[in-house]
């Protein structure tokens, strides 16, 4: 069994090295999406892509590892720690285990704030479009003869620079 222990550990040390990397490429999309960056942000989505796929892949690979332990009916996987491992290595497992959560949630809550940040983006480009389309289809600000005319559709919104 600590065989198979020492393989599921492995393996859960990939998924949290694979969630820290996606946790950084979140972050690095936050700045993109603020800056508009729309070819970096292309690249860096391919780039969120593979490692998704590095992590369902792990994650098939955790599952089969867990499997293989064969834990007897009634036994937890800290029971098996605590008979399988020393007490070094049951502390990485631990350290691992708390790692791969904090850096999923981190991971969870970088990835809303970049959902609303798009939102936003979306919301803002929709409004402008149909100021845009007001301000078409309005009179237009000067007469014919060359004279300023009073213009019918919104010139500023408020609150967008």
């Amino acid at each position: 069994m600590t065989r198979d222990l020492e393989r599921f550990l492995g393996v859960l040390r990939q998924e949290a090295d694979t969630y820290h990397r996606l946790l950084r490429l979140a972050t690095q999309q936050t700045h993109l999406v603020v800056s508009r960056d729309l070819p970096a942000l292309e690249e860096l989505t391919a780039r969120q892509e593979e490692e998704l796929n590095r992590l369902r892949g792990l994650d098939f690979e955790a599952r089969e590892a867990f499997l293989d332990l064969a834990l007897p009916p009634g036994m937890t996987l800290d029971q098996a720690l605590e008979e399988g491992l020393d007490p070094s290595r049951r502390e990485e497992f631990s350290w691992v285990r708390a790692d791969l959560s904090e850096t999923a949630q981190a991971l969870k809550k970088t990835n809303r704030f970049n959902a609303e940040l798009v939102r936003n983006g979306l919301e803002y480009a929709r409004h402008f479009l149909t100021c845009l389309s007001q301000m078409a289809t309005s009179s237009p600000a000067y007469s014919p003869s060359g004279g300023a005319r009073a213009f019918s559709a919104p010139v500023a919104i408020s609150g967008f620079g």
